[in-house]
């Protein structure tokens, strides 16, 4: 029987999952949550394109229930999973309350704003016995999969350096611009610059220590970031990113250098990833199919099917790289490398 599913946050996000929760046919969407009751009148997605397929209208919509208040939509009996799409600051304590109410919860990424908010939601899925993820969606990238499997099994020799990069122009969309607020996203080093820290943990386990330069607001906040990330094995593992004025578009990249190869993947090129071989010859990677937002659901639903942990996405490994990032910001305000 299909699992009910309630997404709860109708931002850029909720509606990305939404999209991909109705093309499922593992679940189903049973329930919206939002604070806003403008955005849960109409018809929701059936008149809009889906942005992944170009389809119009991907599924009847008008059955499900609609909910402004979270606390109510947890009593329901017919949802089994939120996934829970709204501003970080509420992560923690809404991740809590679901978790108690007997719901299995995918959060949104960065887990929560800061290690003790994150200790509290590891504690509240232990307790509940509950399965919770976090969204490092990058985990389940196509092209990310590859990098991570040439790493792990060699085919180029070993990694001499890696250069990861990440920017995306000042969020001034955010609802009541909750982005912007420092207290209520972290700034940019915490919204967007995880993605990379979540991804060098992933392809190269937790460094020793941090070495960080940034532009730090009177806010505190950090809105570019570049990180050195110490470690034996790997002469040079960096990322750069952030948050940057006017109109700029959106940009990620990776680089990583093997003893017999570079491989390069860059978002906004076609095709995405290349391989240069150190004997001057190139081709394009074979990249696997599939779809991050989509992959990340999928799988996580299947981890409450079979009732086994989200191994690909602990959310200990979520937790540990809001601390990474934490030490980066550190680093970077106190102008001084930072053990970890």
């Amino acid at each position: 029987m299909a699992i009910g599913v309630a997404v709860v946050g109708l931002g850029g996000m909720g509606n990305t999952h939404l999209r991909g929760l109705l093309r499922s046919k593992r679940v189903n969407v049973v329930a919206v949550c939002d604070p806003n009751p403008a955005k849960l009148r109409g018809d929701l997605l059936g008149s809009q394109v889906d942005v992944h397929t170009g389809e119009v209208g991907v599924v009847d919509v008008d059955k499900i229930k609609r909910y402004v208040d979270f606390i109510e939509l947890l009593t329901d009996p017919d949802v089994e999973l939120i996934v829970l799409c709204v501003p970080t600051y509420l992560h923690a304590k809404m991740t809590r309350q679901a978790l108690q109410s007997g719901k299995h919860v995918f959060c949104e990424k960065p887990m929560a704003l800061n290690r003790k908010e994150t200790a509290s939601m590891l504690d509240a899925a232990e307790k509940t016995g509950k399965k919770l993820m976090i969204g490092q969606c990058l985990r389940f990238w196509p092209e990310y999969i590859l990098l991570k499997n040439m790493i792990d099994d060699g085919r180029f020799g070993k990694v001499t350096s890696a250069v990861f990069r990440r920017f995306g122009a000042l969020p001034d969309w955010s609802g009541d611009g909750w982005m912007s607020d420092v207290k209520k996203s972290g700034s940019a080093a915490l919204s967007l610059h995880i993605h990379d820290t979540d991804t060098v943990l992933w392809f190269f386990g937790k460094p020793k220590g941090v070495t960080s330069f940034g532009y730090v607001e009177r806010d505190g906040s950090v809105h570019h970031l570049i990180t050195s990330y110490r470690y034996k094995n790997f002469p040079m593992v960096c990322a750069e990113g952030g948050w940057l004025p006017g109109d700029v578009p959106f940009t990620m990249t990776v680089k990583i250098v093997f003893d017999l190869a570079t491989v390069e993947y860059d978002l906004n090129k076609h095709p995405t990833t290349v391989i240069y071989h150190a004997d001057g010859t190139e081709e394009p990677a074979d990249i696997p199919n599939g779809y991050g937002h989509d992959d990340e659901l999928a799988y996580f639903v299947n981890c409450i099917e079979e009732d086994i942990p989200p191994l690909q996405c602990l959310p200990a490994d979520s937790a540990l790289s809001v601390k990474i990032v934490e030490a980066e910001i550190e680093s970077a305000k106190k102008q001084k490398s930072i053990d970890l």
